[in-house]
């Protein structure tokens, strides 16, 4: 791996500026995050030595998993009931192609860079949603009671539960006092955006990957455990009482729920996914190979009416990741996907921050998963390529490294 040379930087070194700059861009720039992905692809070919990075490639698991996600995603269409829509389905899926490319060219002392600049990004993307919040400017179409200014909310509060993981894993190792407090109040400012915007999926997914990681900083035992749940408890008595979004979401949902039960209302939000859930298992069932690519809608619009579930028009997908791809693409699509998390929940670290940081995520984007069609929208698939891009790099380069001095 070529080492950063003051006023010297070689081709890998423009590679790496070029993913700090995605990582800074990703939560305020579609324009700039598509740029620097296709710089980061086009300066890797510039770089050379091609037949040694995919020898690397080739012997990582994760790596080879989105690669086969897009060529079998390819190759779908030729079962696919409408191709060209197929085709510009499938064309949202170039990012995938940055998580092999920084696995042969990440150089790990530039990762404190790439979360300082995800933080930095996020930072501003917060005092934008608190200027919103509080009638002090306004920004495009963003309403006050939704603050969420470059994505919709859902999405920020997931880039949100993001945030606060990295900055407590920051704070669990940082030694200067300045920089504790400077990090806790980013921390209460990030804790306190998130719920007053109305994206629940967030705010379920820090509840669970902050607990998580908690539990491996520190010991599982009664008194920590205890102490978890006070400090959550205390987070949602307090957001329920002060964020008028927040409890307008809780009732909300449990209003959905409770038309569904008595109505067989599936027009909210909840109801209407758990809607989307029921219809796209009786799919799966009835087409174990998949409908292809654009099936699933029409297969949707005709189950969902005979199943008495009335119309999801209104939806551009199945609101859940895996549902999503067993219809579509049948049980191979569906292993895929599967296999993903599952290799990214086992990536191996020597560094306790980096696991704890890879648990955090994974969790994270795991909840987003149950609830969103994560591996289309442009912003979840930013985020998912940015952290699977680093944390597997560092997984890699670790293991490397372990086996060298081990060698020695």
């Amino acid at each position: 791996m070529i080492k950063v040379i003051p006023n010297n930087l070689h081709i890998n070194d423009f590679i790496n500026l070029f993913f700090i700059g995605f990582a800074f861009s990703i939560p305020i720039s579609k324009a700039l995050t598509s740029l620097f992905g296709i710089l980061i692809i086009i300066t890797w070919i510039i770089e050379g030595n091609i037949s040694q990075k995919i020898k690397t490639i080739s012997k990582d698991t994760l790596s080879l998993l989105f690669l086969f996600l897009i060529l079998f995603s390819i190759f779908s269409l030729l079962w696919s009931p409408d191709v060209i829509y197929g085709i510009k389905f499938i064309q949202k899926y170039w990012q995938f192609l940055i998580i092999p490319i920084m696995l042969t060219s990440f150089n790990s002392n530039y990762t404190k860079y790439v979360l300082n600049a995800f933080l930095l990004s996020m930072l501003i993307s917060e005092i934008t949603s608190y200027g919103i919040y509080f009638e002090l400017w306004t920004y495009k179409n963003v309403l006050p009671s939704d603050p969420s200014p470059f994505m919709n909310h859902i999405e920020y509060s997931i880039y949100l539960a993001m945030t606060i993981i990295i900055i407590v894993t920051k704070l669990l190792k940082e030694k200067s006092n300045t920089w504790k407090v400077l990090l806790g109040l980013y921390l209460l400012t990030a804790l306190i955006n998130l719920f007053i915007n109305g994206g629940r999926t967030g705010q379920v997914s820090f509840l669970i990957a902050f607990s998580a990681v908690t539990l491996i900083y520190f010991k599982l035992s009664i008194k920590y455990v205890i102490g978890l749940f006070i400090i959550l408890g205390s987070i949602l008595v307090i957001a329920y009482n002060f964020s008028p979004n927040f409890q307008h979401r809780v009732l909300v949902g449990k209003n959905d729920i409770v038309k569904m039960q008595e109505n067989n209302d599936y027009t909210g939000s909840i109801s209407a996914r758990i809607g989307l859930l029921r219809t796209g298992i009786a799919i799966f069932i009835d087409n174990p190979g998949g409908t292809g690519i654009g099936g699933e809608m029409l297969q949707r619009d005709e189950y969902s009416q005979k199943l008495g579930f009335g119309s999801f028009e209104r939806f551009s997908d199945y609101h859940n990741s895996f549902l999503m791809y067993a219809v579509q693409l049948g049980m191979i699509g569906l292993l895929t996907i599967i296999l993903i998390f599952c290799k990214m929940f086992f990536l191996q670290f020597t560094t306790r921050s980096y696991k704890a940081l890879s648990i955090g995520f994974i969790l994270i984007f795991f909840t987003h998963s149950m609830g969103g069609f994560t591996f289309h929208l442009f912003n979840a698939i930013s985020l998912l390529v940015l952290f699977t891009s680093l944390l597997n790099s560092l997984s890699h380069l670790e293991h490397k490294s372990y086996h060298e001095s081990v060698k020695q």
